[in-house]
């Protein structure tokens, strides 16, 4: 079972699930399953998100007499996490707290998730806490849920703190894009450009199209066109490709506004820079002078 439970993948947990089935059938008592058997099933079925019999899986493992574990109630709460049920996970841990077991850092990474996912910033504040004072550390998966709750919350300020508290550049480089994303869907203009020529000149930022094209829209949305062209040459003296598909962004912006001069400039830019225009290019310069 051990074997089988370490692949996630539906039929390996499908497969676990057999031989429990099989162990629980059998009439000698040497093989019914233990608590170890009981946890990995569960574990199967968390997994799989089918909640009724993980359910009612907890139940016979009390009533076989078996006292459940910490990562008995993880796989618990990490069901309804996952199901978006985050009082259920609440209603959880506060019952292994009453079987005096100590919370692992699982039981918080969950709790953590859980409550970011739903929006409950104080909650999720008090999880995380709880989790640094125990010793753990912050993973990846846990500081993203945090930063995209954050972000959805319009905190901009807390998601700062997150970000500069990381250490390792490999999460810094990804936490900083997530951060100038909040910024320029916040219409916060000053403090994305603060971050991102900080990035820059620090090489933190890789290029990607689709965060060009959320700065640029950003721009675009406040009103600032005249701060994109300094934004397109800034990019390319820092190596970031501009690739086809974000020019034809710009140009259909321009050409949305009917500022054909622009339009033209960044067309002469896509050029200069060895993109190749394609048909979708020429039918937005096309329309626009209809």
């Amino acid at each position: 079972m051990f074997a089988h439970s370490y692949d996630s993948t539906r039929n390996d947990c499908v497969e676990a699930l057999s031989v429990f089935e099989r162990l629980q059938e059998t009439l000698d008592n040497r093989l019914k399953p233990n608590l170890t058997s009981y946890n990995i099933a569960m574990s199967c079925y968390s997994k799989l998100r089918y909640l009724k019999h993980l359910e009612k899986l907890f139940d016979d493992l009390l009533d076989a007499g078996i006292s459940p574990s910490v990562e008995t109630y993880n796989c618990l709460m990490l069901a309804y996490q996952r199901l978006g049920f985050w009082w259920r996970m609440e209603e959880v841990f506060c019952e292994m707290q009453k079987g005096s077991l100590k919370a692992n850092e699982l039981t918080f990474k969950t709790l953590v998730r859980g409550y970011a996912t739903a929006g409950l910033l104080d909650r999720m504040e008090n999880a995380y806490e709880a989790m640094l004072n125990h010793g753990y550390h912050a993973r990846a998966t846990t500081t993203d849920s945090m930063i995209a709750a954050y972000k959805k919350a319009g905190e901009f300020a807390k998601m700062e703190a997150i970000l500069f508290s990381m250490r390792a550049k490999r999460r810094q480089k990804q936490i900083s894009k997530l951060m100038i994303k909040g910024h320029a869907c916040g219409g916060r203009i000053e403090s994305m450009e603060l971050l991102l020529d900080e990035m820059m000149r620090n090489g933190d930022v890789d290029f990607s199209p689709q965060l060009a094209t959320i700065i640029v829209k950003a721009y675009f949305k406040k009103g600032e066109h005249g701060k994109i062209k300094d934004f397109v040459v800034t990019a390319e003296q820092h190596k970031w490709n501009l690739n086809r598909s974000f020019f034809n962004t710009l140009i259909y912006l321009y050409a949305k506004e009917e500022e054909h001069a622009e339009m033209k400039w960044h067309f002469g830019r896509m050029i200069a820079s060895g993109c190749l225009p394609n048909d979708r290019t020429f039918q937005i310069m096309y329309r626009t002078y209809l």
